[in-house]
């Protein structure tokens, strides 16, 4: 995807930060297919999800949490005291270290690095988020022209009450990549196409399970 290929030459964190996220929603996913979200899967999650940088702003850490947590309150609500257990430790590791190593104006630099101070007024917003549409369609190719049908067909087997809950994958990729996501073009302030790299590696998953779909699909 081009959204991903010139983060392999800049000196930036925006595949390392996807990557860990991701590696939490395989082990979340794992858990729930398999034997359910117990302790050591818990234990696992946070050990992914404490490198996450703060610094990196609320945008892209935050796909974990909107994706997989629209997931548990559609499916799998018995999953929440973990959920949010899970989500308060790293919270005490994040919040430990930045205790630390915070001195006086550290909370306004961060604020400013998240864009959190930049906002827009009228239409400079409306086509600032126009504008950050029209990138993600473009730099999320070829996998943005599958995520329409994909969102129907997770859609119709979410509707679908007698599937198993925890072989909703699809549904649970969808979510991970356009919960996020649809907060971001209705974001206050700035945005730009990398803050929603986490989606794409779940994006690649989704093209895959619409190829398999598709392969296994009557002829007609």
């Amino acid at each position: 995807m081009p959204v991903v290929a010139p983060k392999f030459i800049n000196a930036e964190p925006d595949i390392v930060l996807p990557v860990l996220l991701f590696s939490a929603f395989c082990v979340w996913r794992h858990g729930t297919r398999d034997k359910g979200i117990t302790t050591r899967t818990m234990a696992l999650y946070q050990r992914f999800d404490r490198p996450r940088r703060p610094d990196q702003g609320p945008q892209e850490v935050a796909y974990f949490t909107l994706g997989v947590g629209a997931y548990i309150l559609l499916r799998q609500r018995d999953q929440i005291p973990g959920f949010i257990a899970a989500h308060i430790a790293a919270g005490f590791v994040i919040g430990g270290w930045y205790g630390l190593v915070y001195q006086p104006g550290d909370a306004d630099t961060w604020k400013a690095h998240s864009r959190l101070t930049q906002t827009t007024d009228g239409m400079a917003t409306v086509f600032g988020h126009l504008d950050f549409a029209k990138s993600l369609a473009v730099e999320f190719l070829p996998g943005s022209i599958l995520i329409g049908p994909a969102i129907m067909i997770a859609v119709v087997r979410w509707r679908d009450r007698r599937r198993d809950m925890r072989d909703d994958l699809l549904l649970a990729a969808v979510l991970y990549s356009v919960a996020c996501t649809l907060v971001l073009l209705f974001w206050p302030g700035k945005v730009a196409a990398r803050y929603a790299m986490p989606g794409t590696m779940t994006l690649a998953v989704i093209c895959g399970l619409m190829f398999e779909n598709w392969r296994h699909s009557p002829p007609g």
